[in-house]
């Protein structure tokens, strides 16, 4: 392990154990003539895992996310790059940044750092399997429907990621599922960089307007639906816990602001 990639007070090496084997080669495992993934300095793995590592053993000191409900809380279990399978084999499945499972609901969080921020060309259609179009999925997801239909409208949020895994939030909250009973909550989780990114560019703020835009227009639509959406940056999430109560959670909030800068 690399002590190097996380904060102080971060649990990386429980963390880096708990990984599926598919996250695990995907973010940490050494690449031919490459760093692992997570290493890099635009990495949106060591920005979330940092973020959310303090809390991976002590998940109910997990301070409450903006705009959840005070009864969700506390959280009983974190985890992170977590697979949401749909309930049939082949193709791509949903995998979750972070999932919290509380008491009352699963809340699956979905990081972004630089990745929001150039221009998307949908070149395929990403709901072309036959699956995507069976009415069952769509029962209390009309928004989500309709996104489903207007996925080229949106050029810098990846809607069909959060459509998906919205889908497999619903998925696993149904009967003799892992999350049985819970309610879905997608959390669209956004930094907006003030380092620049690997071309040595800074995000510029036309990029971060249209985004934002976007954002509340995947909101409207998908409000009231089955599974709840939604959305808050990382300066809001950390100027919170830098206000919170436990002065460790503070200092660990001003940590991550030092070194990611979101």
């Amino acid at each position: 392990m690399n002590a190097e990639r996380w904060l102080p007070k971060v649990p990386g090496a429980q963390i880096e154990r708990s990984l599926s084997k598919g996250a695990y080669r995907r973010e940490i495992a050494p690449r031919e003539n490459a760093p692992p993934r997570i290493d890099s300095k635009v990495s949106s793995a060591a920005l979330v895992m940092n973020a959310f590592g303090y809390f991976f053993e002590k998940p109910s000191a997990l301070p409450l996310l903006p705009d959840c409900k005070d009864y969700w809380w506390p959280p009983r279990k974190l985890m992170f790059e977590k697979p949401l399978n749909f309930p049939w084999k082949g193709g791509r499945h949903p995998e979750l940044d972070v999932v919290v499972s509380t008491k009352s609901v699963v809340l699956g969080i979905e990081s972004k750092r630089y990745e929001s921020f150039a221009v998307r060309h949908w070149t395929k259609d990403p709901f072309s399997s036959p699956k995507f179009r069976e009415a069952q999925w769509w029962a209390g997801m009309s928004g989500y429907k309709a996104i489903r239909d207007r996925f080229r409208e949106f050029t810098h949020l990846d809607v069909a990621q959060l459509v998906k895994h919205a889908l497999g939030l619903q998925a696993r909250v149904q009967a003799n599922r892992e999350f049985q009973g819970l309610c879905p909550v997608l959390f669209y989780l956004y930094a907006e960089p003030e380092l620049p990114d690997n071309s040595g560019k800074l995000v510029d703020d036309v990029a971060k307007a249209q985004h934002r835009k976007e954002i509340c227009e995947f909101a409207k639509i998908v409000k009231g639906n089955k599974v709840e959406f939604l959305d808050c940056d990382y300066r809001q999430l950390l100027a919170g816990w830098q206000q919170n109560d436990d002065p460790e959670i503070a200092a660990h909030a001003a940590r991550v602001i030092e070194r990611f800068a979101p």
